[in-house]
């Protein structure tokens, strides 16, 4: 049996059935023909949301070609000029990844702030949770060094200035610090886990302890 809602402010008409193939996107097209994609990406790149908040993916060889894709055409088009246009799209591949999102809830813009003259400036890349709408803002400080992690922006404990709290790698990277928070600092010694960037970073206020000496 199949239920379904109304469309979303997103304009994507939510279905809730049983798919009987391991092609779900040619299924769910052919089913329902006026139904649109999250994002506009070339034929075979949409994800298809189902009303109990589950993603209706396609196969690793499809994710990967999507990718593949969305750098090549973000290069092309990047105001910034094509290799400076792949470095954001890379690092919104590597972004989504790493938290297990899909590219239309990931944005990516250089960081003015923390710029070189340099390749590979730093890039600020904000995830949206698609469940609750909350906004996280990651550093790629390096983002030519794909081994690097993401440095996870918040206020500083002591000038409240978005500075790197902690280093991500992977998604449990994140769980952990959202379930303890920043070690306190009380004008001491930098704990271990913060990451090395947090001090002299250029984002603390000009009269923050652990900001850049003049």
């Amino acid at each position: 049996m199949q239920h379904s809602q109304p469309e979303t402010h997103l304009g994507t008409h939510l279905t809730c059935e049983h798919l009987s193939t391991d092609k779900p996107l040619e299924e769910l097209a052919a089913r329902h023909t006026g139904a649109h994609p999250l994002h506009r990406l070339p034929r075979g790149t949409a994800t298809t949301l189902l009303n109990d908040g589950r993603q209706v993916m396609t196969s690793i060889a499809e994710a990967a070609q999507t990718a593949a894709v969305f750098i090549e055409h973000s290069a092309a088009a990047s105001e910034f000029g094509p290799y400076r246009g792949a470095d954001l799209a890379r690092t919104a591949v590597r972004l989504a990844s790493t938290l297990s999102l899909t590219l239309d809830h990931i944005t990516i813009s250089p960081d003015w702030l923390r710029r070189r003259t340099t390749p590979g400036e730093p890039l600020l890349a904000t995830a949206t949770c698609p469940a609750t709408g909350t906004r996280y803002e990651f550093l790629a400080r390096q983002p030519l060094h794909e081994d690097d992690p993401f440095e996870l922006l918040g206020p500083c404990p002591t000038c409240k200035a978005r500075v790197p709290l902690a280093d991500i790698r992977h998604l449990a990277d994140l769980g952990t610090f959202l379930a303890t928070g920043p070690t306190p600092l009380d004008g001491g010694p930098i704990p271990p886990t913060y990451p090395t960037t947090f001090a002299d970073d250029e984002a603390h206020t000009p009269t923050c302890p652990y900001g850049p000496t003049p």
